[in-house]
């Protein structure tokens, strides 16, 4: 999951992904998601340095959730992510990655489910 943004779009000051969306943040609704699917073994939250304690408390009380530190472009960081699961894949614990950017707090367990099966299908 990527949370790299600067939030200089929505003038917040700081990566939007931390900005609160009802009891959570935006990032906490998209965390939530990925780590209570079932079909989902981990989840790589991939961070700028200078969100790291932020991303920790956010991923805190959740399970599975490793953070890395991203690089220059999104690009660059999910090249991160995927690194943090190569040797996963190289061994077949994993075999699929679906990348989701944590600044999309909507997605929903139905919708995890459809993609994680069509990218098993199709490639």
């Amino acid at each position: 999951m990527l949370a790299g943004g600067s939030g200089a779009r929505v003038g917040a000051g700081h990566n939007k992904v931390y900005l609160p969306l009802g009891e959570r943040t935006v990032l906490g609704w998209s965390l939530r998601a990925f780590t209570r699917h079932p079909a989902i073994s981990a989840v790589v939250l991939v961070t700028r340095p200078e969100d790291a304690d932020r991303a920790e408390r956010e991923a805190a009380e959740l399970v599975a959730v490793e953070i890395v530190t991203g690089g220059a472009t999104r690009q660059d960081s999910e090249w991160c992510g995927l690194q943090r699961l190569a040797e996963r894949i190289a061994a077949d614990a994993i075999d699929t990655v679906l990348i989701h950017d944590g600044a999309r707090p909507l997605v929903s367990s139905a919708l995890i489910s459809a993609v994680l099966a069509a990218a098993r299908a199709d490639g």
